[in-house]
């Protein structure tokens, strides 16, 4: 019974430190390596796989993080920004509601601010919406 319990415990430990080992801002600047997308792209799919939903259309995947209110969005090859994401997280200080974003580049930087101008549209759009449900 010892045991079962702390294998139990071992695993809630170890996935609780893989999801923890994601870091929001990984890199100094956002300009980065393609290697370096890779491998933040491998450290999220393995932490939020199951969240995982392919936006082909969008040339986009996507992961949430429900606990932190945290989505990646990774771009595929084909997207003008490939390689390249975004990481948004909700984030509420007091009665302030705002999205903290942050985006890293390995491709065309021209193509990827178009897409993170895109991403600070819809969280406006996001944001005024919760608003207006929570009745702010």
């Amino acid at each position: 019974m010892r045991v079962t319990a702390f294998l139990i415990a071992a695993v809630l430990v170890f996935a609780t430190s893989a999801t923890l080992a994601i870091e929001l801002k990984p890199y100094p600047t956002e300009k980065i390596t393609e290697a370096q997308w890779k491998d933040y792209f491998g450290q999220v799919k393995a932490a939020y796989g199951a969240s995982m939903q392919e936006l082909s259309d969008q040339r986009l995947v996507v992961f949430h993080d429900d606990a932190t209110a945290t989505s990646y969005a990774f771009t595929e090859v084909g997207h003008a920004a490939h390689p390249a994401w975004i990481t948004r997280r909700i984030v509420q200080e007091g009665d302030k509601l705002y999205v903290d974003q942050i985006g890293y580049f390995a491709g065309n930087e021209a193509a990827f601010a178009v897409l993170f101008q895109q991403y600070q549209a819809t969280n406006q759009k996001m944001i005024d919406a919760m608003k207006r449900k929570s009745g702010n």
